[in-house]
């Protein structure tokens, strides 16, 4: 299962969507990184690092990434939604059919293919979660990276660059923060879908 029928006539790439969700534990790593690596600077934009705006635009310059990765999972958590309604839909359509039904063999492809619509809905369940759960590491990651800014100005290497980013919604940057257990979360996540991959195989 690789691309699903979306609406209209778009597909849907589940292999895009692991993609982002990879380049989501990076890129949560990156910006935090150098968020947390940036020097104290005064209120007149000096510094004892002579490299001081550099280093915040660089900063500024991941910003920009991560929205732009958190514009793309939020597309994705609206299409893996569609799927799951879609599915579900399908779901209820083969099952009116099976009660209609009298012969055994008949039946029996019903349920099987009740079987197989359960499980794909089980793995969009799953992914929507992993896709949620990113959203939200990516939003506080944002959210603590927006609390130090260059004072004054834009740092010059990029100027321009803070009015290409798009303002996050209320939800995606919560107050109560905890950044350092980000990466951790999303480890888990993907050693969860490991291991039930493990024992889907070990069950066959």
């Amino acid at each position: 299962m690789d691309t699903e029928a979306g609406p209209g006539k778009r597909r849907i790439s589940l292999s895009d969507v692991e993609s982002h969700l990879r380049a989501a534990r990076s890129s949560v790593e990156d910006l935090l990184r150098a968020v947390r690596s940036l020097p104290d600077v005064d209120e007149e934009g000096h510094s004892e690092c002579h490299f001081a705006e550099e280093l915040f635009a660089a900063k500024e310059e991941r910003e920009v990434e991560v929205r732009g990765l958190l514009s793309r999972l939020q597309q994705d958590q609206s299409d893996v939604q569609w799927l799951m309604k879609a599915c579900k839909n399908d779901m209820v359509v083969v099952a009116a059919q099976e009660d209609k039904l009298h012969g055994d063999r008949a039946r029996e492809h019903f349920s099987e293919a009740q079987v197989k619509l359960a499980a794909k809905y089980r793995c969009y369940r799953q992914l929507l979660k992993k896709i949620k759960t990113a959203i939200r590491l990516l939003g506080e990651a944002l959210h603590e990276a927006s609390a130090k800014k260059f004072p004054g100005k834009i740092p010059q290497k990029w100027p321009g660059l803070e009015d290409s980013a798009p303002p996050l919604g209320k939800d995606q940057h919560p107050l109560d923060v905890e950044p350092t257990g980000a990466d951790k979360e999303l480890d888990d996540l993907f050693e969860l879908d490991r291991r039930q991959q493990f024992d889907e195989h070990a069950d066959e």
